[in-house]
């Protein structure tokens, strides 16, 4: 049994909340297609008529930066608060993970759960974290940038791999 034991702050959940947001294949989609149409509405407005194509495509950039950084304020605005007053019982603080045969336990002071790798769904490792997606929407959040308090990430991953190429 191989086991890590980890801390998450709420800078963690605050940037994987962010990062679900940016890849939601739904939110994407309707953020181009509401930028595409603003674009083309524009397009066929009278006075945007007598501009040139660089004008116009320089309009259509400067839409696109402004509605994301517009979704990504309303998306701050409401997950902000809501990670950083809420007591997060549970998310916060130190964890432990735990490889078994049977699957992966994850144990807190408040919680202990085993998720069968028969439901385990995805490992995304990133620069600055790797993600355990024991279901689709669920993940555990560990670190790269913070040592652990126990037990070698590089080691984990890798028992980690080898028990998902298995099932």
């Amino acid at each position: 049994m191989m086991t890590i034991r980890y801390n998450i702050t709420r800078l963690d959940l605050l940037r994987f909340q962010l990062r679900s947001i940016l890849n939601n294949k739904f939110l994407i989609g309707f953020w181009i297609l509401a930028i595409g149409w603003n674009c083309y509405a524009e397009w066929h407005r009278g006075g945007m008529i007598e501009h040139d194509l660089a004008y116009k495509i320089t309009y259509c950039v400067v839409s696109f930066v402004f509605y994301f950084l517009i979704m990504l304020g309303i998306t701050l605005s409401v997950v902000g608060p809501m990670i950083y007053f809420r007591k997060n019982l549970g998310l916060l603080g130190e964890h432990r993970l735990s490889l078994t045969d049977e699957g992966l336990i994850e144990s807190t002071i408040h919680d202990e759960s085993l998720s069968r790798w028969s439901a385990y769904h995805k490992t995304v490792s990133t620069r600055s974290y790797l993600l355990l997606y024991v279901k689709e929407g669920r993940a555990h959040i560990i670190s790269r940038k913070r040592p652990l308090l126990e037990g070698n990430l590089a080691e984990f991953e890798e028992a980690l791999r080898q028990k998902t190429r298995k099932t």
